[in-house]
């Protein structure tokens, strides 16, 4: 039996037991949110750059193009993701293991509302009078960009509690992403 001093509560073995798996639970998740809040750094660092670069290659009504398919993109984006990412994730999590037919559909659903979001952007835009044809360009340049971000399946590892592979998984897109967009705005 536990000594007790006065006015001490005295506490199990299996208490302490608790306390002990509830300290390195917190330690594991505030480890792993470190590394998915570093990676969500380093990747909107990298976006920030990528900002810069364009901003000094172009002149200021340019860069209000760019701008304004950034915008258009980020509708697109949404479109895309359609919730898809945190449903694969919370399926993996829940069978602890990655099943190829859900990759492939989560992968599939992403890029075809890729596409359909991308054309629905250009639809609009083509009902709107004014449009220049370098926008037409770069929102069907930035709504595509969002095809490649379908394979990416950084979902799948934060299913299987692997937050570093997930966050490197966004990192290398920041990267890609980066090099797209220099291409791009070379042509």
């Amino acid at each position: 039996m536990p000594r007790t001093f006065s006015g001490e509560k005295v506490v199990s073995a299996e208490q302490r037991a608790f306390c002990d798996d509830s300290a390195r639970s917190a330690n594991v998740l505030t480890r792993k949110s470190a590394v998915a809040t570093a990676g969500g750094i380093l990747g909107q660092g990298l976006k920030f750059f990528v900002y810069l670069y364009i901003a000094r290659e172009f002149s200021s009504a340019d860069f209000g193009s760019i701008a304004f398919a950034n915008a258009v993109n980020a509708f697109i984006f949404i479109t895309s993701q359609f919730g898809l990412p945190v449903y694969g994730s919370r399926a993996v999590a829940s069978s602890g293991k990655v099943e190829a037919r859900l990759l492939f559909s989560v992968a599939a659903c992403r890029a075809a509302l890729a596409v359909a979001g991308t054309a629905a952007a250009l639809g609009i835009l083509a009902a709107t009078p004014g449009v220049l044809s370098r926008d037409y360009v770069l929102v069907a340049f930035f709504g595509l960009s969002n095809l490649p971000l379908a394979a990416f399946f950084d979902w799948a590892f934060q299913g299987l509690n692997r937050q570093v592979d997930s966050a490197l998984l966004n990192a290398a897109w920041q990267f890609f992403w980066l090099g797209f967009t220099y291409v791009g705005v070379q042509v």
